[in-house]
């Protein structure tokens, strides 16, 4: 029987790590007899160089939401061929979409699997909820979009925290033994992914690149981040400008929560906590150094003058920006200009050479 991994994540738990170290392995993997499908594709190349990338399930995630695009329905195609190939050995697929998929759409994968006489394992990753506030939000912000604080964050976002939810609902579809329930800890994160997929030897075979993913900004950062979402609109350039800092950047960053946000959340996952430490044996509810670093509530909204600051530097940005424009500009135009020049210049020389010959 064929044997298909999912690794769906959870979001903020190392995923684009692993999907690059898949990559970066998948000839070690297939001799071992995984299959990481879609080496041609340009994510697979990504991951291979070490960019982050959505992943090789992320089109077939996204086929069961939308089954009518044409670019999911060919990634699901393939997806079909994979499990119908009589070729036994394991396949294994990776994205943080499968994470987002409903009770529906785990059935239909479960029945398509099931059909194919092919049996699926579960690979999932959990954090502490306090972890994965603060990773999210700061994710929030670098992606542009956040401008509101942590509360008024954590408040719209307590649904994704609530990982006994999801727990029941896989452990329906696919079965409580076909779950790898792991935590995520940034020091044996690939090791413990090999042994969920059976690998539990052999670990110097594989290549293993230290880098950073997803760089975290310090609170100043992101506070000042948070301020220039509302004045950059749709303009990328200068919060992706620090972020690239980040990543030439040695420095650590451990965020806290305020004290106030955390005793909160200690008290409403309590229960989902006990949970998933009872049924699966991973204890998620202390954080890695939640007591160290800067604290988000001495820096929970910038000064005036900040804000100001703020605002001035990013003008300044956009000027900068617009003169680097201005500059290209001119040396096309430049560039245009000696072009013809040269070309009137050779007419110009042949007219005289004829002249003179023709003489």
């Amino acid at each position: 029987m064929k044997t298909l991994f999912l690794h769906i994540g959870s979001p903020k738990t190392g995923t684009s790590a692993i999907q690059v170290f898949c990559a970066q392995n998948y000839r070690i993997l297939k001799k071992m007899g995984i299959i990481y499908p879609g080496e041609k594709k340009d994510f697979f190349v990504d991951a291979i160089q070490g960019k982050i990338s959505s992943g090789n399930g992320v089109f077939i995630a996204r086929y069961f939401r939308e089954p009518n695009n044409k670019k999911y329905q060919e990634a699901y195609r393939e997806f079909c061929k994979q499990l119908k190939s009589k070729k036994r050995y394991t396949l294994l697929y990776s994205s943080e979409a499968f994470w987002n998929l409903k009770r529906k759409h785990f059935e239909q994968i479960y029945n398509l699997c099931d059909s194919h006489n092919c049996k699926i394992q579960i690979v999932l990753y959990l954090r502490s909820q306090k972890e994965m506030l603060l990773s999210s939000y700061a994710q929030a912000i670098k992606a542009k979009s956040l401008t509101v604080d942590i509360d008024n964050y954590y408040h719209n976002f307590t649904h994704v925290l609530n990982y006994e939810k999801k727990l029941q609902i896989l452990s329906k579809v696919f079965k409580k033994k076909n779950l790898h329930i792991l935590k995520y800890t940034t020091h044996s994160l690939v090791k413990d992914f090999l042994q969920a997929l059976g690998i539990n030897k052999e670990y110097k075979k594989f290549r293993i690149v230290s880098q950073k993913f997803n760089p975290t900004p310090n609170i100043n950062e992101l506070e000042f981040l948070r301020n220039i979402n509302a004045e950059q609109k749709n303009d990328r350039s200068f919060s992706d400008r620090l972020l690239y800092l980040k990543t030439e950047s040695d420095e650590t960053v451990n965020l806290t929560l305020p004290k106030d946000l955390e005793v909160e959340m200690d008290s409403v996952f309590a229960a989902t906590n006990k949970f998933i430490a009872k049924e699966y044996g991973v204890v998620i509810g202390e954080s890695r150094d939640m007591s160290l670093g800067n604290n988000v509530e001495k820096h929970a909204n910038m000064s005036p003058f900040d804000e100001i600051a703020a605002k001035m530097i990013y003008s300044l940005h956009e000027d900068v920006t617009q003169q680097r424009k201005e500059i290209g500009r001119l040396e096309k135009k430049y560039m245009y200009t000696n072009i013809i020049l040269a070309i009137l210049s050779i007419l110009l020389f042949f007219m005289i050479f004829n002249e003179f010959f023709y003489a």
